[in-house]
């Protein structure tokens, strides 16, 4: 049996990929709308990134 953390992580990850399928739509709506969605996930994903950078090279938490 999986570990409630591994179940945890699973089930970020499970509705992350919802939300984004949700947020993106279907190929029949408006292009512009969903690249500005687009736009706005991916500002998200470089926001995480930069927090990760962040943390591991803080040397306050070494």
């Amino acid at each position: 049996m999986a570990s409630r953390a591994a179940q945890a992580a699973r089930w970020a990850e499970i509705t992350t990929a919802y939300v984004r399928a949700q947020a993106l739509g279907r190929s029949g709506d408006d292009a512009l709308g969903r690249a500005v969605v687009a736009l706005g996930l991916l500002a998200d994903r470089i926001a995480a990134v930069e927090t990760a950078i962040t943390r591991a090279t803080d040397p306050a938490t070494h």
